[in-house]
């Protein structure tokens, strides 16, 4: 008898348009290649978008069809489905109206709602922050991120898209005081994402950010949707297919350097198809990165508006 495959799966499709059927069909694909199509009656699912700016919302954040067609399918296997984020300007209420999710999951039983905070996460250089609480107490985080280029990170995908479950001013509070040290952000980034476990990533890759991001990029068509329980495999596999080194990539170095599971090609396979199946020629990725620590002025006047928006209820 054979020993089982132990690589981890990392499910990378076609899909060429933002259409309801197509895209219907291509989430089920990839929990059938990724899970086996397993139910999930009863399982409290937090799907969790990209969300992070009502400016240039429709490229900068998972689109909304997309994410319809996920919240279907959980919806249809017996999950209990909510819809969430932290985004980094404004509420997630406003970004659902921005993207025009609100519109796209009107009708479904996944209600949006914006994190709180719940646990304490310390992290391994001794500094701590707050997870949502939503995220932390639901029985499956389902991640649907929008591949982008990234000008701290180089790219923003699978592992990028935990850094939402820290919540609200907090995140911003991260970028100032580690964004510019060695290695802190991305410890901060992987940890989040290793304490927030078990998930399945789908990565909304058909219409990309290129050039520099995670707002201010340009658009290309991929035409690709990628997706794995294991957030790592994935952005390996996207790094691979988008023909980024793991030394231009800060989360995939330091997934290196820490020996996580997916880090490496060699621990993949691909039931569907493979990073050399796509023409990515179109796709640019920084040139140069840039630490964005937020400086104290903004990070202060930022903090103001959460706090009108809070006491004024606008």
């Amino acid at each position: 008898m054979n020993a089982p495959d132990q690589r981890h799966v990392a499910a990378l499709q076609a899909v060429p348009a933002y259409e309801a059927r197509a895209l219907r069909e291509a989430v089920e694909r990839a929990i059938e290649a990724t899970s086996g199509g397993t139910r999930l009656t009863g399982l409290r699912a937090l799907v969790k978008p990209n969300w992070v700016a009502p400016r240039r919302a429709a490229l900068a954040c998972t689109n909304p069809l997309f994410l319809r067609a996920v919240a279907e399918a959980l919806i249809d296997r017996g999950a209990r489905v909510t819809v969430g984020d932290s985004p980094a300007f404004g509420a997630a209420e406003r970004l659902a109206a921005a993207t025009g999710s609100d519109v796209a999951l009107r009708g479904l039983p996944a209600p949006i709602v914006n994190f709180t905070a719940g646990p304490a996460l310390r992290f391994s250089f001794g500094a701590s922050t707050r997870l949502a609480r939503q995220a932390a107490e639901s029985d499956l985080i389902v991640s649907v991120p929008k591949l982008k280029a990234h000008s701290q990170l180089r790219l923003t995908a699978a592992v990028k898209n935990f850094f939402g479950c820290v919540v609200g001013a907090r995140k911003a509070l991260i970028h100032a005081v580690h964004g510019d040290r060695d290695n802190r952000f991305e410890s901060v980034i992987i940890e989040v994402m290793l304490a927030l476990q078990p998930s399945l990533t789908i990565v909304d890759g058909i219409e990309a950010m290129s050039v520099t991001g995670p707002m201010n990029g340009e658009p290309v068509w991929l035409g690709a949707v990628a997706a794995g329980q294991n957030p790592v495999a994935v952005d390996t596999a996207l790094y691979t297919m988008l023909r980024i080194a793991p030394d231009e990539a800060p989360l995939w170095r330091e997934a290196r350097a820490r020996n996580l599971p997916g880090a490496g090609l060699e621990q993949l396979r691909f039931p569907l198809a493979a990073p050399e199946d796509f023409d990515t020629s179109a796709f640019q990725a920084p040139r140069a990165l840039d630490p964005l620590a937020f400086k104290p002025g903004r990070l202060a006047a930022g903090m103001a508006r959460r706090l009108w928006r809070r006491v004024t209820g606008r």
